[in-house]
């Protein structure tokens, strides 16, 4: 996962305002949810959010939202 998400984060730095880059931080978020770094996921899954992510994706975006919040708040 640790080499998946240096992937995702080499698309982010190389292309920050294209979309692929909300698809590699919606990416990384749901690589930091299986590592149960909850906070990192809500973190990667705002600034996915914050780009131009089609709408399923940002559903899946905004569901993982919410999922790293649940456990960040206990």
């Amino acid at each position: 996962l640790d080499n998946a998400k240096s992937s995702f984060l080499l698309v982010t730095e190389q292309y920050p305002e294209d979309i692929y880059a909300s698809k590699a931080w919606l990416h990384i978020g749901e690589i930091q949810l299986q590592k149960k770094n909850f906070g990192d996921a809500e973190t990667a899954f705002s600034k996915a959010l914050e780009g131009h992510l089609e709408t399923s994706l940002m559903i899946d975006s905004r569901l993982g939202l919410s999922e790293a919040k649940l456990h960040t708040e206990d």
